[in-house]
C-alpha cells in the first residue's frame, strides 16, 4: 500500500508539472498576442501622429508664407509712397532752385 500511495503522489506531482507547463505556454501565447496588439495599435498610433504633425507643419508652413507674403506687400506699399514723397519732394526742391537760379539770371 505505501507504494500505491507513492505512485499516487508521483502522478499528482506529474499531473501538476504538466498543467504548470500548461499555464506556461499560455502566459507566453497571451504575452505574445498581447505584444502584437500593442505593436499594432503602437504602428497606428505612430501614423496618426505623424499625420497630425505633417498637416500641422504644411498649415504653419502655409501660414507663414502668407504673413511674409502681407509683410512683403505692406513693405512694398510703403517703400513706393516713400519714393512718391521723395520724388515729390524732389521735383518740389528741383523747381524751386530752377526759379532761384532764373530769378538771379533776370530771367
Amino acid at each position: 500500500m505505501p507504494m500505491l500511495k507513492l505512485d499516487e503522489i508521483l502522478k499528482s506531482l506529474e499531473e501538476i508539472d504538466r498543467v504548470i507547463k500548461e499555464t506556461e505556454q499560455i502566459k507566453q501565447k497571451v504575452q505574445n498576442n498581447a505584444n502584437m496588439i500593442i505593436d499594432k495599435y503602437s504602428n497606428q498610433l505612430n501614423a496618426v501622429v505623424d499625420s497630425i504633425v505633417k498637416k500641422t507643419t504644411e498649415s504653419y508652413r502655409e501660414s507663414a508664407l502668407q504673413e511674409a507674403r502681407e509683410e512683403a506687400s505692406r513693405i512694398l506699399q510703403e517703400a513706393e509712397k516713400r519714393r512718391d514723397a521723395l520724388l515729390k519732394s524732389f521735383g518740389q526742391k528741383r523747381q524751386e532752385v530752377l526759379e532761384a537760379v532764373l530769378r538771379q539770371l533776370g530771367l
